[in-house]
């Protein structure tokens, strides 16, 4: 299964959310929506984590998704779209202190429990991780994958398509270490290609051909 975590930061440009197409990340967001059309090619589950606040900020975001064709593949009708927190994970039932009740109230109805997520996605035995970002969100959802589900081998992201911030550079070499500690292992953008397409190729990368020594 693939998850694109929280896909309005490939909109970004520093703190500012653009509207329309990037023109230096045109290749990268190409990739993207490539990945997203082949996945559904071959039926392989994809998911987007809609980050999920107490203000107006996902409209926003998804109108930003919604300005550049690219992305188009996200809002296909057999994509599914869960609602995370904003560290990109679901959320418990229990109330943090610093929360409202009434936004609290907002957040469960409008994003996915673990209950909730352990329903959709059952027990996996892959995963395919990318989004942003990289340091924070994208790294909190393997996270929290490792913490709350079986361990399996086929744990894998995507860092040409992990959005990695000015301000985090310096965090991505200690994130790295982190997830592979965690079993996450990162593939490029030719061998995500094959996991979700082509059973023929699923296990054709250098990558894989390792692993399974």
């Amino acid at each position: 299964m693939l998850h694109i975590v929280h896909p309005y930061t490939f909109k970004a440009k520093g703190k500012t959310l653009m509207f329309g197409p990037i023109k230096e990340y045109r290749e990268r967001d190409s990739k993207l929506s490539r990945l997203v059309k082949t996945a559904l090619s071959y039926r392989y589950p994809v998911f987007v984590h809609e980050r999920i606040t107490g203000d107006i900020s996902p409209l926003l975001e998804a109108a930003s998704l919604k300005s550049d064709d690219l992305f188009a593949p996200l809002f296909s009708p057999r994509v599914k779209w869960i609602g995370t927190d904003e560290y990109g994970k679901p959320i418990h039932y229990s109330k943090p202190d610093d929360v409202s009740p009434e936004v609290w109230e907002h957040l469960l109805e409008k994003t996915v429990t673990h209950l909730q997520f352990v329903d959709l996605v059952g027990e996996p035995d892959e995963i395919l991780v990318c989004g942003g970002e990289f340091s924070s969100c994208e790294g909190n959802f393997m996270d929290y994958i490792d913490g709350h589900f079986r361990k399996f081998d086929r744990r894998f992201y995507i860092p040409e398509l992990s959005v990695v911030s000015s301000e985090d550079m310096h965090l991505k070499d200690e994130t790295t270490a982190d997830l592979k500690a965690l079993g996450f292992n990162p593939v490029s953008y030719e061998e995500a290609l094959g996991i979700v397409g082509p059973p023929a190729f699923s296990h054709s990368s250098q990558y894989n051909s390792q692993n399974q020594q």
